[in-house]
């Protein structure tokens, strides 16, 4: 039902961004959609979850032209949406070791908070979440380039999920040591990292519509007057309080990896203006914790 007749976001930003990158194929949609006139503002987020989006999109699209226009476009974007939803679901089903099957279903899968955030605000932060979930669920499985290559995906799909990315090194390292694991994590992740965001680096619509979005400056929204010409900004101070805490344990277990991992997340978004949309990404990390 929600996917059927939610609006907000999707229609007004995200859909003209997709429906773009269909009609006028560019190796980069985002100066292409600027280039055309359209709001910069539309889609702050990188390649990845350009592509994820893109193939159900298509599909819709092409129903619509060839056969009957009920904006499936629009349709198969929400679809993809509940597909990212479902897979985070089993991630965490299978993070928990397959324990409290009840309980996850009715904590995550029937949250309000869930719910409202991807099917009726309409915000993407589903696949990124999604990824972020996945690389922590292959580094409890010692997988570490699968999990340097998760965590590229995510940060690529929307780049606030750098924010894990200290407390997966100080994890992987306090385990391991600065060995082959966390060497192998690191070249998997700036392999792929290049490919997926560096490509983009020295792309002007990129730059305007990712790195310079209204998302990206709320980080630097919260400060205190410091003297007459400086400020104190209260969000990277907090966050990396609350990365020293976590780096000054001796030892670091699953469980608080990954309930450290939500703090990190919770230490920002508890101090930034009202952002709907981010809640979500405490999500995971409280159902894992309130199972546990």
């Amino acid at each position: 039902i929600f996917i059927i007749f939610s609006k907000p976001l999707i229609h007004d930003l995200f859909i003209p961004f997709i429906n773009n990158s269909i009609l006028n194929f560019s190796i980069d949609p985002w100066s292409n959609y600027i280039s055309a006139g359209g709001d910069i503002n539309s889609f702050p987020y990188g390649l990845i979850m350009l592509v994820a989006y893109l193939p159900l999109s298509s599909i819709g699209k092409f129903i619509d032209l060839n056969i009957l226009d009920l904006n499936f476009l629009e349709f198969g974007f929400k679809l993809s949406s509940l597909i990212f939803d479902y897979l985070l679901l089993i991630v965490l089903f299978t993070l928990l070791k397959y324990e409290s099957k009840k309980l996850l279903i009715f904590c995550y899968w029937l949250s309000p908070i869930v719910i409202y955030i991807t099917y009726v605000h309409g915000q993407l932060d589903i696949l990124p979440l999604t990824l972020l979930m996945s690389c922590i669920l292959a580094i409890t499985s010692q997988r570490f380039k699968l999990s340097g290559f998760l965590i590229a995906l995510a940060i690529s799909s929307k780049l606030s999920m750098i924010i894990a990315l200290p407390f997966i090194l100080i994890y992987i390292n306090n385990r391991n040591g600065f060995k082959k694991e966390i060497r192998d994590f690191i070249f998997s992740f700036s392999l792929f990292s290049f490919l997926f965001i560096g490509i983009y680096i020295f792309s002007n619509g990129y730059f305007l519509m990712v790195f310079q979005s209204r998302e990206f400056s709320r980080l630097y929204s919260v400060f205190i007057l410091y003297g007459q010409d400086l400020k104190l900004y209260v969000v990277p101070i907090i966050y990396f309080l609350s990365l020293y805490l976590i780096w000054r344990l001796k030892k670091i277990n699953q469980d608080l990896f990954i309930i450290g991992t939500g703090l990190g997340f919770f230490s920002i978004l508890i101090f930034l203006p009202p952002a709907p949309g981010w809640s979500i990404w405490l999500i995971p990390f409280l159902v894992y914790y309130q199972i546990k």
